[in-house]
């Protein structure tokens, strides 16, 4: 449903709606100039493939939904220790604390690629930020809770930050 959308918006569609169309002809003109006129809205780079793996990478491939699956599995072995903490290990959760904030801003950037809109980028910005900012918080209190927590592990990119 959401390429189909994104399909009509790019004009590979022939479904041309008249808020699309620009130029104010509200339905006049031949089909080549409602074309046209369609096509003017366009970007000059088509990124929406790359967007589509990205969009793809960060939501299901690689990143969140694995991360999410192993977070989930910290407090499923039972035991005396089920309500207290752990540093959670596994995947990229060796490199930073939270790999699937991580993923999921590539998945916000690659709806944005798709998009190809002010406001998807927008929200893709904002998004960045806020997660940065609670990785970096969460970061901050898994070195202060845990004395053994490893000073080689970032916040949000591996290595980097």
């Amino acid at each position: 449903m959401a390429f189909l959308a994104i399909s009509e918006f790019r004009g590979d569609n022939i479904a041309y709606s008249k808020f699309w169309r620009g130029r104010g002809d509200h339905g006049q003109g031949t089909k080549q100039q409602q074309q046209q006129g369609s096509r003017a809205l366009l970007p000059r780079v088509d990124l929406l493939y790359p967007g589509v793996l990205a969009f793809a990478a960060g939501l299901v491939l690689a990143g969140n939904f694995y991360h999410h699956l192993l977070l989930s599995r910290l407090r499923a072995g039972g035991g005396k220790d089920k309500k207290g903490y752990k540093i959670p290990t596994g995947g990229l959760l060796g490199l930073v604390t939270f790999p699937h904030y991580l993923f999921e801003i590539l998945a916000f950037f690659g709806f944005a690629m798709i998009s190809q809109t002010l406001y998807a980028l927008t929200v893709a910005v904002g998004t960045a930020a806020y997660l940065a900012g609670r990785s970096c918080a969460t970061r901050k209190w898994y070195a202060s809770k845990f004395d053994e927590f490893p000073s080689r592990i970032k916040a949000l990119v591996p290595y980097v930050w």
